[in-house]
């Protein structure tokens, strides 16, 4: 099958002003045909084959950052996926074009030597923070952006509405009251921020209880909304150490004894994480 692909070469542009932003230069990014084989061919052990790009920290201070220089939609596809499994749920949904995508990966890449770590998820939240900037810059230039500047309206004539806090953006993933319709759009909205701490906690608590006591609703839901991510995403964080395990274990039951057949890789994916829950 030919994947459509984006030519990273051709926003080189954006790339070198998000390096330079950052104290980089343009030389710090090399762009490969295939990152895996570039490491191979340089001593470097990297076993997955479809990583999109890799940053190398050196002892004196310096970088490099080798990345694809295309990127398939199906890689695309899946760097999304990952960034859903690690709960940048919102998030993602803003990743609404190839370019965006191309400006978090590239941010992404860049925190490795802003924030000196290799760690995923800070990378991906401080990526997140800034992608805006230059994917707009971006699309905008030349005469579109002045008509578009013109066409803002005064600062102090529109202040931008503060977000949400968790307390509202939790509300219905904190009772057992809710009802699975009501979780499922909280859920779906639920900025990664919110699950942390007493809001993790207590959104773990209702849906594994929620899952025990009303398996059916939980089934209907999954199967109005067969291939969001966003919602068995926070569904599979859910289930963790912190719970009883009485209500760990009645879920896995649940999942175990009444499952459908078009569900089976829901409910497999379930019982893979109740049994590592169980075994904390």
């Amino acid at each position: 099958m030919a994947w459509m692909a984006v030519a990273v070469a051709d926003q080189r542009e954006m790339l070198d002003r998000i390096l330079q932003d950052h104290g980089l230069r343009p030389d710090n990014l090399e762009l490969v045909a295939d990152v895996q084989a570039w490491c191979h061919k340089n001593g470097i052990e990297e076993r997955n084959p479809n990583r999109q790009a890799k940053c190398f920290l050196g002892h004196d201070g310096s970088c490099h950052i080798v990345m694809l220089d295309r990127l398939p939609d199906n890689l695309i596809a899946g760097g999304k996926g990952g960034m859903l499994l690690n709960g940048f749920m919102s998030e993602v949904e803003k990743l609404d074009t190839d370019i965006k995508y191309l400006a978090h990966l590239m941010l992404h890449e860049v925190a490795c030597y802003v924030l000196r770590t290799t760690e995923q998820e800070p990378r991906d939240a401080w990526a997140f923070e800034r992608v805006a900037r230059y994917a707009m810059k971006n699309r905008l230039t030349g005469s579109a952006a002045l008509l578009c500047m013109l066409a803002l309206p005064h600062p102090a004539m529109a202040a931008e509405p503060a977000p949400r806090t968790c307390e509202a953006e939790t509300k219905a993933l904190m009772t057992l009251k809710s009802s699975w319709p009501q979780i499922y759009d909280a859920a779906v909205v639920l900025p990664s921020r919110c699950f942390d701490g007493y809001f993790a906690e207590g959104i773990s608590d209702t849906i594994v209880r929620k899952m025990g006591q009303d398996w059916a609703g939980f089934i209907a839901t999954l199967s109005a909304h067969p291939a969001d991510e966003r919602f068995v995403s926070l569904v599979l964080r859910s289930i963790n150490e912190t719970l009883d395990p009485k209500d760990i274990k009645a879920a896995a039951h649940r999942a175990t004894t009444e499952c459908p057949d078009q569900l089976k890789k829901r409910c497999a994916s379930i019982l893979e994480k109740t049994a590592e829950a169980l075994r904390q």
